[in-house]
């Protein structure tokens, strides 16, 4: 048996409040699409990490965490001061912007 996990990140260290929510509905969620699937078979890890500093910064924190989760299967060293989340947000827009679409190239959605 794969080892089945949920990793619960909230940037602003709430992660308790959500863990009883987070449980139903990925409950539910099993039992209407994924008929069979244990829930026992699933846990729920809250990863340690540093809190957000303000109150606009939670999207750039969770693209940070997850860029470090991927390299590194941690989020620790994530650091949330606000001249970090800057450099993010420009590091964010500079990737952003290289895979920019050519306006003639655009296709409707």
């Amino acid at each position: 048996m794969s080892k089945k996990v949920i990793v619960l990140i909230d940037p602003l260290g709430n992660e308790p409040n959500y863990l009883l929510k987070v449980q139903h509905n990925w409950s539910m969620f099993l039992k209407k699409y994924i008929p069979g699937e244990e829930v026992a078979q699933w846990n729920i890890h809250v990863m340690h990490h540093s809190n957000q500093e303000d109150s606009s910064s939670c999207g750039v924190l969770i693209l940070m965490f997850a860029k470090e989760f991927l390299q590194t299967r941690t989020i620790h060293a994530v650091k949330t001061s606000a001249e970090d989340v800057a450099n993010a947000r420009l590091e964010i827009s500079s990737a952003l912007l290289q895979y920019k679409v050519p306006e003639g190239r655009r296709k409707p959605i």
